[in-house]
């Protein structure tokens, strides 16, 4: 992400989702903290949003711990509430 030149306009409109677990080891939230960061400050008027979920693994995020899937679910019945009726 830090070698994408800022001089080459992306231009991005869409909200954009990201979903974290504070125990992935693929992609571990360091480096989507980075991403997100980057993101509002090359285009502030996006519309980024953040899950961080607590003991999920990468492959499975959304079923494997209990607490975690009633956050990822709460979570996108939220982005569908505000973007999409």
């Amino acid at each position: 992400v830090e070698n994408l030149s800022p001089s080459v306009p992306v231009a991005l409109s869409a909200p954009i989702a990201f979903i974290t677990s504070k125990i992935d080891t693929r992609v571990p939230p360091a480096h989507t903290a980075r991403v997100m960061a980057l993101l509002a400050e090359r285009q502030p008027h996006l519309r980024l949003h953040h899950l961080e979920l607590q003991k999920s693994n990468h492959s499975a995020m959304a079923v494997s711990n209990a607490a975690d899937r009633d956050a990822y679910i709460s979570f996108l019945e939220n982005l569908y509430d505000r973007y999409c009726k």
